[in-house]
């Protein structure tokens, strides 16, 4: 009696053993897809990126993507845990202020070459993925510039205005500031989430300008379509309860922080709604929208869409989603404008990922799947970008 239960255990046992490695061999693991019409985008990343020729492995204990999104942050580790950055502090036109963190790599015989990093929603450099791309930069010969928004990276709100996804003011205010200061360095565009669809929002307002100012572009986990990611970003349980109400939590410390600061000062939101926001939606609906004077929330997400305007990309852009995404899942990225005839993107999806998480093995480590892909691409860029890309850069693609 016992050795036939025994039995049947073991079969049971083995049987889901056989169905878990089969799902995740087959359907979890896969190598990853490029979505790109240009030959020249296609033969650069299939001759200088070997990553893209395997697999991602995702972790298998945060095999799904909601989980790899929540556990993205503390899986990420640096020695030393804290980067110490060269900080500069940049006035900007209005009054307000914004911290440029710089880790510089020595100068070599070539020209410089460096990475201007814009983080994610409340990210600053000192955020554990910031760290270790800023790390992995720097081990691709890059030196990097975080910019880091109002109000965050330890810098107080000197003005009664904060940032959005689809206002490039600061940003145009920072190149300008660094063209300047650096005339003969090759500059490259970084930007993860929120950050990246501020760098987005650039290149196609500003097509002019973003291809006198930088060689390529490279977006992370962006919201591609912002409208359609937020309304998968309420979905219950995990994405409404668990990785939106996050977001609203570190949205609700910055307003705080920025109200603090202007006790006696008319804003242009309702604190109240502002402090009681549950989710982004309604703290964009309570803050960001009246105050970048958008007459409902709707119509700043639709500012801050880059889907449908792809075309105007007027340098190279390299970007990076997964399928599983939960704040832009799969069938919301542009992949068709990707494959269009003349465009400048070269999309790279894989089927697990999740938000900025791209997480592998089974321990906490500083160079993950993201890390590793971002680390091969700003290397070929900075050895053979100036040779093999400057001519899709001015239209021979």
């Amino acid at each position: 009696m016992h050795e036939s239960i025994s039995i049947s255990m073991i079969s049971a046992a083995s049987a889901a053993a056989a169905f878990v490695a089969t799902y995740y061999t087959f359907y979890a693991s896969q190598k990853p897809k490029v979505f790109a019409s240009s030959p020249k985008l296609k033969n650069f990343l299939d001759e200088h990126v070997q990553v893209l020729k395997e697999r991602f492995w995702p972790s298998l204990l945060f095999l799904e993507g909601r989980l790899q999104t929540i556990f993205s942050l503390s899986m990420r580790v640096t020695s030393p845990s804290k980067l110490e950055y060269r900080r500069e502090i940049f006035k900007l036109s209005d009054g307000g202020e914004v911290a440029l963190d710089y880790m510089e790599v020595e100068r070599t015989s070539e020209r410089p070459f460096m990475v201007l990093f814009l983080p994610g929603l409340t990210s600053s450099s000192q955020t554990s993925y910031v760290r270790t791309l800023v790390q992995t930069l720097n081990e691709s010969g890059a030196s990097v510039v975080v910019f880091n928004n109002r109000g965050n990276g330890g810098v107080t709100f000197k003005t009664p205005k904060t940032y959005s996804a689809s206002y490039i003011g600061d940003l145009e205010e920072v190149i300008a500031h660094l063209k300047l200061k650096f005339p003969e360095t090759r500059f490259l565009g970084l930007g993860t989430s929120l950050g990246g669809m501020v760098l987005a929002k650039y290149l196609v307002s500003k097509p002019l300008e973003a291809k006198s100012n930088f060689e390529c572009a490279l977006l992370l986990c962006i919201a591609w379509d912002c409208v359609h990611g937020s309304d998968n970003l309420e979905k219950p349980f995990i994405n409404k309860y668990v990785i939106n109400t996050e977001l609203a939590r570190g949205l609700r410390r910055l307003a705080k922080k920025f109200m603090d600061n202007f006790p006696n000062v008319a804003l242009k939101f309702d604190p109240k709604l502002a402090l009681s926001a549950k989710t982004v939606r309604e703290f964009d609906t309570a803050v960001t929208a009246p105050q970048f004077g958008f007459p409902n929330v709707l119509e700043y997400y639709k500012s801050a869409t880059t889907s449908g305007h792809i075309h105007k990309f007027s340098i190279p852009v390299f970007a990076l989603s997964a399928e599983d995404d939960p704040m832009q899942p799969g069938h919301l990225l542009p992949t068709e404008e990707a494959l269009a005839e003349n465009s400048k993107l070269a999309l790279i999806t894989t089927a697990r990922g999740g938000h900025l998480g791209y997480l592998e093995g089974f321990g906490k480590s500083s160079k993950h799947y993201m890390e590793r892909l971002v680390g091969q691409i700003v290397e070929a860029i900075r050895v053979y970008g100036a040779t093999e890309l400057t001519d899709l850069s001015n239209g021979h693609l």
